[in-house]
């Protein structure tokens, strides 16, 4: 019986022909090794596919994000519509032409979401003040850890940062209290125009 075997490898693939009889002795009949250079830059060694792997990957990761919103919204206006005091539609979520949507639209009367995330803490929130809270927490969930590439001294940084917002959290009911309360006031004064 003849046995053809391959040994596939980055930069190679090797081959060898056996004829194997029934005593288990074998005679190798021919065998070689196929070679080719790597799929990779010379310099930094990095795949020379890693530009449209990171590219799709962020497409991908921008659908879901989208998917995930969109099914959202549909659930929110769907569980609120029954309400006749205030009946929440699809097309208010919606933008046009990349104007805010109307669901958005942050009057003086109407507060921020942050403000609304605290404010939720102590009163009911009404219908939209509500859907407004949970689109914002779930546009702004998590942070990206697992993609940055630091080194020792930046990941000391990190972890010290870490653990100073652990201790400023215990003297807030939750972090959208702690970032309005400490960032968002001074982000807010900075920002405003003065002419």
């Amino acid at each position: 019986m003849k046995v053809l075997g391959f040994d596939i490898g980055i930069t190679s693939i090797g081959w060898c022909l056996a004829e194997v009889e029934k005593d288990k002795k074998f005679e190798i009949i021919d065998g070689g090794v196929r070679i080719f250079t790597a799929a990779e830059e010379a310099k930094t060694g990095k795949s020379l596919a890693l530009p449209r792997r990171e590219a799709r990957q962020s497409r991908r990761n921008c659908a879901r994000k989208r998917g995930r919103i969109m099914t959202l919204k549909r659930l929110i206006c769907k569980e609120f519509w029954p309400n006749e005091e205030f009946g929440l539609n699809l097309d208010d979520f919606m933008s046009e032409n990349g104007a805010l949507p109307k669901a958005y639209k942050t009057a003086k009367n109407i507060p921020n979401p942050w403000e609304l995330r605290v404010k939720g803490l102590d009163k009911k929130l009404s219908n939209l003040e509500f859907a407004r809270v949970i689109l914002h927490i779930a546009k702004h969930r998590g942070y990206p850890d697992g993609g940055l590439n630091l080194d020792d001294s930046e990941k000391g940084k990190v972890k010290a940062a870490l653990e100073i917002n652990k201790e400023k959290l215990q003297n807030y009911r939750t972090a959208a209290e702690m970032f309005l309360q400490e960032k968002y006031k001074t982000i807010r004064k900075t920002n405003l125009r003065t002419d």
